[in-house]
């Protein structure tokens, strides 16, 4: 039996270690010497990507600080303590509908392009058993693979070439396979039949297989989870539209066929769904049956999902739906495809649209006050020569900046939309200190507790 440490993301400020009264302590004694001192996501060790820390205090207590990260890990060799961190923002009136954010984000596919890098999940350390309905992992899986599907559907599966293999009565086509021959026919005497191997152009290639091999485990996990999230209204939907179009292919797939598949970078939504494919065959052991029933506890990998970089994909949403494609530059946290990145290093906005710097902070800060740090960084960065150049702005302009946080609160007298008036903005929304300095709310879809 292994023990799960429940924790909130994001429970330590660094600048306030004696203030935070989110600091919580062990009330177990543990072996210390088997714990990991902290925990990196996806191996990337800046303080930035650290998931968890344990600090040992001058006292011999141990803290464990948490960051924008939720999930569930190991926290020793033995694998017999595990911490569970859930989202900060949840209370016991509303819970932040992550799943109708990660919706949003998929629906558009240049967004969907750089999800990747929202998760990490570790098959290779040992399940981990959890209440069901602790499990973010799964409906995210799910999620993000039926939206990729969408996709692969509405353009069309592709046809290839692919081996099969048939008795064939009174002829030969192919290769004839003569153990299998001798052993189906022959010996059974058949004299007329043989067993052939020959290539067909068709639907019913390895891809298509495998996606439709999973496409059947959604649909189990489905049936058996109905309720599971305000998400389903919108998943089942989208399900019932991709089924059909794998009426000619075969469900059957030998898992050790798909392993190393690679596919035609003319399909690039094809690549993406197949390494979701095996991540959803891989969380339910590649066996339909442990797809397990709602009243049982279920194991799962240990996994962790960037919150901050959710937020910073529904913040692009946001954008999107305002500005034309080609006004909206954006800076991806990870680098793959980003054009903002600047020469003074590795620091960059996240947006800049038509002049204005843009930053993402998934940050509670900004509900009350502002943060004079992020508002000196962002400063700088818009007076970068090569972010301004694609700003389009001139020598003597000035560019506006723009902080979004979360905000679950109906009071707010601001939106997204006020981005392209700013200059109406209450003063609550404008600083005092610095100049064409503003922050706006970004409204996140909840789930109120009945």
């Amino acid at each position: 039996m292994h023990k799960i440490i429940p924790f909130r993301e994001n429970n330590y400020h660094p600048n306030f270690p004696d203030r935070n009264l989110h600091l919580q302590t062990f009330s177990e004694k543990f072996d210390w010497s088997n714990f990991q001192n902290a925990i990196f996501f996806k191996n990337i060790n800046t303080s930035e990507k650290k998931c968890i820390e344990i600090v040992e205090k001058a006292d011999n207590t141990y803290l464990l600080h948490t960051s924008y990260f939720i999930g569930i890990d190991w926290l020793n060799k033995n694998k017999d303590v595990a911490v569970y961190v859930e989202p900060k923002l949840d209370s016991d009136d509303i819970k932040i509908d992550y799943m109708q954010m990660l919706i949003s984000c998929i629906r558009n596919s240049e967004v969907a392009s750089h999800m990747k890098n929202l998760y990490e999940i570790k098959f290779n350390e040992g399940f981990i058993e959890i209440e069901h309905r602790k499990d973010l992992l799964t409906p995210l899986l799910v999620v993000h693979f039926l939206n990729l599907l969408k996709i692969i559907v509405r353009k069309g599966l592709k046809k290839s070439y692919y081996k099969i293999e048939r008795n064939l009565n009174s002829k030969i086509k192919g290769k004839v396979n003569i153990s299998q021959t001798i052993k189906e026919n022959i010996l059974k005497n058949k004299p007329l039949k043989t067993v052939c191997q020959y290539n067909e152009f068709g639907f019913n290639n390895i891809e298509n297989r495998l996606l439709k091999h999973t496409l059947l485990f959604v649909k189990k996990y489905l049936s058996i989870f109905p309720n599971f999230s305000a998400f389903s209204k919108d998943i089942m939907p989208i399900f019932n539209y991709c089924l059909p179009a794998f009426h000619e292919v075969d469900e059957n797939i030998e898992i050790k066929s798909i392993k190393g598949l690679k596919t035609n970078v003319f399909y690039k939504e094809y690549s993406e769904a197949i390494r979701l494919a095996n991540l959803i065959l891989k969380r339910f052991q590649y066996n339909i049956k442990n797809i397990e029933d709602q009243s049982k506890k279920v194991k799962i990998p240990p996994y962790w999902i960037d919150m901050a970089e959710l937020f910073e994909r529904y913040c692009e949403i946001k954008l999107r739906k305002i500005f034309e494609p080609e006004d909206i530059k954006v800076g991806y946290s990870y680098g793959e495809g980003n054009d903002i990145r600047s020469s003074i290093g590795s620091i960059r906005p996240d947006f800049i649209v038509k002049g204005i710097v843009i930053d993402a902070k998934y940050r509670l800060l900004y509900l009350n006050g502002w943060d004079k740090d992020n508002m000196a960084q962002l400063s700088l960065y818009s007076r970068n020569k090569e972010i301004r150049a694609r700003a389009s702005l001139q020598n003597n302009e000035e560019p506006k900046i723009v902080f979004l946080y979360p905000s679950i609160s109906s009071k707010e007298d601001c939106s997204i939309d006020d981005i392209q008036t700013l200059d109406k903005l209450g003063k609550d929304y404008k600083s005092e200190d610095f100049y064409e300095t503003y922050k706006i709310p970004i409204q996140l879809p909840v789930i109120k507790n009945t």
